[in-house]
């Protein structure tokens, strides 16, 4: 080979080396950039669990505050250390029963990664017996009335007020029959602790046993928890076609009796976060308490954003060195060149500017770089129509609704067949441009 001939080879490499890395670089920027518009909208959903912001939630206290474990949970989650989040809420649940009972004032100064590593050893369904004086202060923990007009106004809307009918303490309905009647109790809350959950048992004349609880439904506003010393109302369902008359009587007359037959069967505590379950019958009663570990249960009480939120937050306003997911130099570049491309350059320039590359390749390594070229266009046209017979097939031999993917497949190939013309008569010009390099001595057929 004549030593003019390096010239063309050397060209024609480095046209497809350039090629290739312009094409690496744009699908990264590509992947990149999509991930960018996911962080807008989402958050970061990923951290290396080595990163030195994960870390430090380890080395945090684990604390009493529901709202900022709940936070360290997420954190781990999304470090994709779900075990270890699970692992830091069951030792949360089982430190707040010790505080609850008692046995210890010292669990929540464990650091996550300490509590973490104590955790593997517990048994998540674990329950726990009441006796003592604590045991006398549940028994003693509430106090029911059937609600008055004033705290039920309280919990309602002055327009959706306007559409009830009051026929007495405890009792609400319609106009309309068919909906029936609200039947609500005044729950007084005389425990030092915030409440966050109540279920109860009423039983009334008809004979007919009721339950309650403080999941209110709409359109009544419904508290996230009231605490000590304080009244919220709740909800008594009759699970059934009840005469709404009849129900009105049976009201009544414990109403004049003076006395409503109420059983707690169980509440959830706040702070600590426990589940208290009366397991007795009247009158004795037989308190057990349980764990509350799953931090979701949280989840209404967080004032504002969500944890989740909060969590995508912070992340964005922290340096990405801290969460060890800054991009490389290679990204960067990468991300740069994708924004440039997709805010400067038009998009039929792109297949031009393939096609002068391949072009360029072609011609400096095939001397009958023409024959190579035109051989390269017919493959890639008939596989180009063949996927596309194909996919036409499959669509009209699926059922369904098969308009909008005819459709995207008739634009996806408009768009081939536009980038294919505009990509061979470059790689035409870019194999003509090279013919002049070769050596004279063996001109190019």
């Amino acid at each position: 080979m004549s030593a003019m001939n390096y010239p063309p080879r050397a060209l024609a490499v480095f046209a497809l080396a350039a090629l290739a890395l312009c094409a690496d670089m744009l699908m990264t920027g590509w992947r990149l950039d999509s991930q960018r518009f996911l962080t807008r909208v989402d958050g970061v959903n990923r951290i290396p669990a080595e990163s030195e912001y994960v870390r430090s939630v380890y080395d945090k206290q684990v604390g009493t505050d529901a709202a900022a474990l709940m936070k360290a949970a997420e954190i781990l989650n999304r470090a994709g250390l779900g075990q270890q989040s699970q692992l830091l809420a069951l030792y949360f649940s089982y430190c707040n029963v010790q505080r609850f009972l008692g046995e210890s004032t010292t669990c929540s100064n464990l650091t996550v990664r300490a509590a973490v590593d104590r955790a593997a050893g517990l048994a998540p369904s674990d329950q726990w017996s009441v006796d003592g004086p604590l045991e006398s202060k549940l028994a003693d923990a509430f106090s029911f009335s059937l609600a008055t007009e004033s705290l039920l106004r309280e919990s309602i809307a002055e327009r959706d007020w306007s559409r009830l009918n009051y026929e007495g303490p405890g009792i609400l309905h319609y106009d309309t029959p068919v909906h029936g009647a609200y039947l609500f109790l005044a729950v007084h809350n005389r425990t030092p602790w915030e409440i966050t959950g109540l279920r109860i048992r009423l039983q009334l004349h008809l004979p007919l046993e009721i339950r309650c609880s403080t999941d209110i439904p709409f359109p009544f506003f419904r508290p996230a928890a009231f605490g000590p010393r304080t009244e919220t109302l709740a909800y008594c369902d009759p699970r059934g076609d009840v005469n709404p008359e009849n129900l009105l009587t049976a009201v009544r007359e414990a109403q004049h009796e003076g006395t409503l037959s109420v059983w707690v069967e169980d509440f959830m505590i706040e702070d600590p976060h426990v589940q208290v379950v009366d397991n007795g019958k009247s009158p004795v009663h037989r308190f057990t308490v349980s764990l509350a570990y799953n931090l979701s249960s949280l989840s209404r009480q967080a004032p504002g954003q969500s944890v989740s939120e909060q969590v995508s937050r912070e992340i964005s306003a922290i340096s990405c060195s801290r969460t060890a997911n800054c991009p490389s130099k290679f990204e960067s570049t990468s991300l740069a060149l994708f924004d440039f491309i997709n805010k400067n350059i038009a998009l039929p320039l792109i297949p031009i500017a393939v096609g002068l590359l391949l072009g360029v390749g072609i011609g400096g390594l095939f001397r009958r770089s023409f024959l190579v070229v035109g051989i390269l266009s017919a493959v890639v046209l008939a596989c180009v129509i063949g996927a596309a017979v194909s996919e036409f097939h499959g669509i009209n031999s699926r059922g369904g609704e098969k308009g909008f993917a005819l459709l995207g497949m008739s634009y996806l190939l408009y768009m081939s067949a536009i980038g294919f013309m505009l990509c061979v008569p470059a790689m035409l010009v870019g194999a003509a441009l090279m013919r002049s390099l070769w050596n004279p001595a063996k001109p190019a057929v």
